[in-house]
């Protein structure tokens, strides 16, 4: 993934870019997958935090990641002629056509990306051989019992299983996980995840191309303030998972989403409102992805199996909604809001679906015992 990262800006050809891309895309859905099957079998129904205070690391990515970019970024030329902000070049001639000055802003602006994709695949690194030196020192095994959290009382029985176990078993001993709960659970992932991916990687292109038309640095610090945020709200969901469940933590930030989705939809047109739809946005994407496997690892053992498929899923959606995404957001640039809005509004059916079969099924079983 680190190595893929480093080597895209230098690709003189498609297949050379296709080539990286493959290689960054297949690091991180196995990277993606099996880090949060790892986290969810190590610390069970605890790990709602843990789940969290990693994805606040990767918060502060998102922080360094545009201020790496930031002093790179020029924007496209063609885009700063149309809308009048360079009238000349002072290092063309006269005569110097068009499209030769845009093939010269080309090469300037390939060059300029080679030092911070760089620095970000150097950092993207920086993990992997993290993990390579612990499992050298002292590799990890699955077949370890894991240590309760807290010690239990000394009147409380202690083979007594945990309420996300009982969970577990009730849904296991029916044909419900399978046929229904696994596909929905599955499905909640990868919507959820693929709008967390088109909103961190096209919102900047969406404020160069909406009425208000923000140049690409501009773009960038923007996004700085939103990966802020998003950082901040993962810092207090970290706090927040301690008190209250997944179910909770999903629903407020689907709320603040949608909240968030209606002042862009009406405020594209001043910067003041744009920001604040955009930071709000990014509170309610902070802590989604890690609440909802949580929330997963509730009524499903999440196994290597399992982890696989619900990657493979977001895979398939991952493959055809940025592609129709990038066709467009430049002609139709609301297309971002648009899509974002629908898979939200899927995700609420699928979350509301999931909600009153996990109730429906656990009466049944209390009212069988």
């Amino acid at each position: 993934m680190g190595i893929s990262t480093a080597l895209l800006p230098f690709s003189q050809n498609l297949s050379h870019f296709y080539s990286c891309v493959f290689g960054y895309g297949l690091g991180s859905g196995v990277w993606f997958s099996a880090y949060n099957v790892w986290v969810i079998e190590i610390w069970q129904q605890n790990s709602a935090p843990i789940l969290q205070l990693s994805q606040f690391m990767y918060g502060i990515g998102t922080i360094f990641g545009p201020l790496i970019d930031r002093p790179y970024l020029t924007g496209e030329l063609i885009h700063s002629l149309n809308n009048g902000a360079i009238n000349t070049m002072g290092n063309t001639t006269e005569d110097q056509s068009l499209e030769a000055m845009l093939a010269e802003d080309n090469v300037i602006r390939r060059d300029k990306l080679h030092t911070p994709f760089l620095i970000i695949g150097a950092l993207e690194c920086i993990g992997p051989i993290l993990l390579l030196v612990m499992y050298l020192i002292k590799p990890y095994n699955s077949e370890t019992p894991v240590p309760p959290p807290t010690a239990p009382a000394e009147s409380a029985d202690k083979t007594k299983p945990t309420v996300s176990h009982q969970k577990i078993m009730i849904f296991k001993s029916t044909k419900i996980r399978h046929s229904l709960l696994v596909p929905l659970l599955s499905n909640f992932v990868a919507i959820v995840f693929v709008s967390d991916n088109i909103y961190l990687k096209f919102s900047a292109t969406y404020f160069q191309y909406i009425p208000l038309q923000l140049n690409a640095s501009e773009s960038a610090g923007l996004v700085v303030q939103m990966a802020i945020i998003y950082t901040i709200g993962r810092a207090l969901t970290v706090l927040i998972s301690l008190r209250l469940n997944p179910q909770t933590i999903i629903s407020y930030h689907m709320i603040v989403l949608m909240v968030s989705l209606s002042i862009l939809s009406v405020g594209h047109d001043s910067y003041l409102t744009l920001q604040l739809g955009s930071l709000m946005m990014s509170f309610g994407f902070s802590a989604l992805l890690p609440a909802i496997f949580a929330f997963v690892g509730q009524y499903v053992e999440v196994t290597n199996k399992l982890g696989t498929v619900m990657i493979f899923n977001c895979g398939l959606l991952n493959a055809f909604i940025p592609f129709i995404l990038g066709s467009y957001v430049e002609t139709y640039p609301n297309i971002f809001l648009s899509i974002i809005l629908i898979n939200f509004l899927v995700a609420f059916v699928i979350l509301l679906t999931i909600t009153l079969l996990t109730n429906k099924t656990e009466n049944m079983n209390i009212i069988g015992s």
